[in-house]
C-alpha cells in the first residue's frame, strides 16, 4: 500500500469544514481527546496520521449508520468487543426515530438476532480480547 498521510493544515481543513470541536475530530479519529487531535495540526513536530486511523475517522464520515452497525458486526463476529462509547446504540436510536413506532420495533428485532447470534463468553475470555 501506498500512502501518504494528511498534513496539518489538511485536519485543520477537515476540522473547519466539519464545524466540530477538537474534541469531537479526537472521537472521530479514535483519540483519547482533544490534546491529542492537536499533536496531528500544529506544533513544531506534529504526528502524521497513521492509516489505520485516517481509515477509521473517514469510514465513519463517508459510510451509512447501517453500513457501519455491518462492520462493527463483523468485528464482533471475529471477536471484539465494539461500542464506540454508545455510537452504535445513537445510530439505532436516530434510525428507530426516523422510522417511527415500526423501526422501534424492528430495532429491538435486530438486537434480539445479534444476541441470537452472538455465543455468551466470561468475563476472562472477554478480556483476552482487549
Amino acid at each position: 500500500m501506498r500512502y501518504r498521510p494528511p498534513q496539518p493544515h489538511d485536519l485543520r481543513r477537515l476540522k473547519q469544514d466539519l464545524s466540530r470541536t477538537g474534541k469531537s475530530m479526537a472521537t472521530l479519529f479514535g483519540l483519547a481527546d482533544d490534546h491529542q487531535w492537536r499533536k496531528y495540526t500544529g506544533g513544531s513536530h506534529p504526528r502524521e496520521m497513521a492509516p489505520q486511523m485516517l481509515f477509521f475517522g473517514a469510514a465513519q464520515l463517508a459510510l451509512s449508520p447501517d453500513e457501519l452497525e455491518r462492520v462493527f458486526a463483523r468485528m464482533r463476529a471475529i471477536g471484539a468487543e465494539v461500542d464506540l462509547l454508545g455510537a452504535t446504540r445513537g445510530y439505532a436510536r436516530r434510525r428507530d426515530e426516523s422510522r417511527g413506532a415500526e423501526g422501534e420495533a424492528a430495532g429491538e428485532a435486530e438486537e434480539e438476532a445479534q444476541r441470537e447470534v452472538e455465543p455468551p463468553r466470561s468475563r476472562a475470555a472477554r478480556c483476552n480480547h482487549r
